[in-house]
């Protein structure tokens, strides 16, 4: 029988037992961003070394124009209660009628909820012109975080079906949208309600509100 011997140098030897252990990646601050609910904007994230969530938002872009616009968001955070987290929203740098203007001066704060029902408002930061940074603590493992109060399009339908049953309520059109659709107004007697959507035919950026005055 033959027999065959193998020689591994030494320096190899050492060099292998002494290469360090490849090193575990740190863990990310939060699970999840979620945007597949109504009024959610779109958005991508990423990790900064010192751990911040720099979300990306997405800008809405007009056709034929150099314009766009981004600044609406809303979106749920899935991390571990009591998680602290820094929040750095990007691509905030806006083009109207030509002109660049960035809208992160306008940002002063930001809401959350638990429920998407009652909202909290937390003052955001500026650490130099052009940047928003808002800190957040997780009270529960979701939780969602909007610029503004959403006026979503089921809100409007509930309130429709409220009022459409009162005989003190009619409908009439008082203007065609973009689009053509209708506009309408409810109104009561010795009150009137009108609603608006602005932005309607952009993605992302579009919002309800619905003002109600009693005389």
């Amino acid at each position: 029988m033959i027999r065959f011997a193998f020689l591994v140098p030494a320096a190899l030897l050492m060099t292998a037992i002494d290469a360090p252990a490849a090193e575990t990646p740190p863990a990310p601050p939060l699970d999840f961003i979620d945007t597949s609910f109504e009024n959610a904007s779109p958005l991508w994230y990423e990790f900064a070394e010192d751990g911040t969530v720099m979300v990306n938002l997405n800008y809405d872009h007009e056709r034929n124009s150099p314009n766009r616009a981004a600044g609406h968001f809303h979106f749920r955070i899935q991390a571990p209660k009591g998680r602290k987290l820094t929040l750095e929203f990007k691509n905030l740098d806006n083009v109207w009628n030509g002109k660049p203007g960035s809208v992160a001066k306008e940002i002063k704060q930001v809401v959350t909820s638990l429920d998407g029902k009652v909202w909290m408002p937390v003052r955001t930061e500026s650490p130099e012109p052009g940047r928003v940074r808002v800190t957040l603590e997780m009270p529960a493992e979701a939780l969602f975080v909007a610029r503004a109060e959403p006026y979503r399009l089921s809100d409007l339908n509930r309130f429709i079906v409220e009022i459409q049953s009162s005989p003190s309520a009619k409908r009439c059109r008082v203007a065609n949208s973009k689009s053509s659709a209708s506009v309408v107004r409810r109104h009561r007697i010795a009150s009137f309600c009108v609603r608006g959507r602005i932005h309607g035919n952009l993605r992302g950026t579009g919002w309800s509100r619905v003002s109600c005055v009693v005389c």
